[in-house]
């Protein structure tokens, strides 16, 4: 006979592995209300492909434990067993199925979002981190290991920082260095802070507001990096009304829009992050689809530092 993961799996077209299912959680997902929710999920949520951690079932648990009273990611949420829910966490489980089905971000939802494995706290005072970005902070963490000496000097500051998933996560993963944030946007900085603090890595990581590398004129900084990160945006103007509304309508568009072209602000970190690096430091950066061969000439002209494209 075949089991309910299976009839579902084969309804829907969902692959999915079971997720930890305890003798509560063999319950609910045998309840009328998580049928329910599930179908309408299964039938009407259509996740972005930039976020492949969220499927019809692992926004379903999420949304759960979040009406349950416990803030975790998509990522997280099939590990955790399901809990009995009273009659006001169903009318909020309700309410929140609603809001992802009206294109509210699930992260925004539960307020979490894993990157690297790692649990962050998320607003709609920063973007979402991306999959896709893990690539680049590999990229920086191989590095890292490569570089760091213990009892030496290691400085690795990320721009573009947003809610501080990069440096935040290689501080966890790779503690010893000393690692720095910027963003232009104030509001995404305090949630960086933020997420420090609920890490507790606030002693090694420091977070500043500023354009770019402005926030890393003085001469602590001039030819004492080792590594410059950042995943800036690479949006032209022109497209970014006609992103998904998940998008549009909720994340920040500061973090999207790189003017006219596309281009404007990776040029300018390939201008201007040579005066940080020491000799031999590397410029790591992640661009758009199709983007990387408008940063060729100037890379050229930058020998100081050796680029790695993440996308």
């Amino acid at each position: 006979m075949s089991s309910r993961w299976e009839t579902w799996a084969a309804l829907y077209g969902e692959i999915i592995q079971e997720p930890y299912v305890a003798d509560d959680t063999a319950i609910m997902i045998n309840s009328a209300l998580y049928i329910e929710l599930y179908t309408t999920l299964a039938t009407s949520l259509k996740p972005l492909p930039d976020k492949p951690e969220e499927t019809p079932l692992s926004c379903l648990y999420a949304l759960w434990h979040m009406a349950a009273g416990q803030a975790i990611s998509a990522a997280s949420a099939l590990t955790r067993k399901l809990v009995a829910l009273d009659h006001h966490a169903e009318h909020k489980l309700r309410a929140l199925v609603a809001a992802r089905l009206s294109n509210k971000p699930l992260a925004y939802l539960t307020g979490r979002q894993q990157f690297m494995g790692v649990e962050l706290i998320a607003s709609p005072q920063a973007v979402i981190p991306r999959k896709d970005t893990e690539t680049l902070a590999k990229v920086v963490l191989k590095l890292i290991n490569e570089r760091y000496v213990p009892g030496r000097d290691c400085v690795v500051v990320d721009v573009f920082t947003g809610s501080g998933n990069i440096p935040l996560v290689l501080a966890k993963l790779a503690p010893g260095p000393k690692y720095h944030g910027s963003d232009l946007s104030a509001d995404a900085i305090d949630l960086a802070r933020q997420n420090a603090e609920y890490l507790d890595v606030i002693e090694h990581v420091e977070f500043m507001s500023g354009d770019l590398l402005a926030p890393y004129s003085s001469v602590q900084f001039q030819n004492r990096v080792d590594i410059v990160s950042g995943a800036p945006p690479f949006i032209s103007s022109s497209k970014v009304p006609a992103m998904p509304n998940e998008i549009s309508q909720h994340e920040p568009a500061l973090a999207f829009d790189a003017g006219p072209y596309g281009v404007s602000l990776f040029v300018r970190l390939i201008e201007e992050a040579p005066q940080l690096l020491k000799s031999g430091g590397w410029l790591c950066f992640e661009v758009g689809l199709g983007q990387g061969t408008a940063s060729s000439p100037r890379r050229k002209n930058n020998p100081v530092c050796s680029p790695c494209v993440a996308k």
